[in-house]
């Protein structure tokens, strides 16, 4: 049961259902998911283990805010690190890969920001398999984290209209399937650049 709470709340939390510095009321929460105040507690500190949920002796849990230096700092690491797993993808890509990739994207070319968890679901599996033949397992953890932590931010800000998403994963899986290491890694680059900045817009408005 524990396992099953813990991961609602945590895709809760990840879409922005309980929204950045919400207060996480145990008598509410267990309302609202049904379960007993053992098991939440449970959930919420393994949360904040992940770094979710913050926890404070007088407040109680509540979701973690969203930083404009934490999205900065979080942005850098996620460009090297996807770039770090592209450069080994593409060097150990077969035609198994090029299939995967071509599968997925067609999925998730049916989809579009704004329908919620079928777009969340295929965006992660496209990126997963964009680097699924890197084989450091460390590496594939790192950047499965930071890619998590980053859909809090996405769903903070509305979607840009003018933004040709799909149009930018089309072009990565174009540059991975000709194996052309450099424009992957610089189209990724342009990729999480670009959604950064439009949350950090956000944030001066």
């Amino acid at each position: 049961m524990t396992d099953q709470i813990w991961q609602q709340l945590r895709n809760d939390v990840l879409s922005g259902r309980q929204s950045p510095g919400k207060r996480l009321r145990l008598d509410a929460l267990k309302e609202e998911y049904g379960v007993g105040f053992s098991t939440l507690r449970e959930a919420l500190w393994r949360l904040s283990a992940e770094g979710l949920v913050v926890s404070n002796s007088r407040k109680g849990f509540q979701v973690s805010p969203v930083l404009r230096d934490e999205l900065i700092d979080m942005t850098r690491l996620r460009i090297l690190l996807e770039q770090m797993a592209l450069d080994e993808a593409i060097q150990n890509g077969n035609d198994e890969w090029e299939a995967r990739l071509l599968s997925t994207f067609h999925r998730l070319s049916k989809y579009k920001q704004t329908d919620g968890q079928p777009w969340d679901h295929w965006h992660k599996t496209f990126h997963n398999d964009l680097v699924w033949p890197c084989r450091s397992p460390v590496l594939q953890q790192l950047r499965n984290q930071l890619h998590d932590h980053s859909r809090r931010y996405r769903h903070a800000v509305r979607n840009d209209p003018n933004r040709d998403d799909l149009g930018e994963h089309r072009a990565l899986l174009d540059a991975c399937l000709e194996r052309n290491a450099q424009k992957a890694k610089a189209l990724m680059a342009q990729h999480l650049q670009l959604t950064t900045d439009l949350v950090l817009a956000s944030f001066d408005r």
